[in-house]
């Protein structure tokens, strides 16, 4: 069996950034605060699109409780 992160399909920030619209930086910065699944590759950083749909669906579900209780 191979391991999960040969399965799994890494991005480069830039382009995470492209897909979800939030600046390089700042995914990076998702990641380095553990908010966020990722790794750096030489002095790249990289995620997976399912990390970013995760951490986007964890702070609208947030946001909305927040709003109402």
């Amino acid at each position: 069996m191979e391991p999960k992160e040969l399965k799994t399909k890494y991005i480069p920030l830039k382009e995470a950034a492209k897909i979800f619209g939030y600046h390089p930086d700042y995914l990076g910065w998702l990641i380095r605060k553990g908010k966020i699944e990722g790794k750096r590759m030489g002095r790249d950083w990289f995620t997976t699109e399912s990390a970013v749909r995760s951490y986007l669906s964890a702070k609208k579900f947030l946001s909305i409780n927040d709003f109402f209780f």
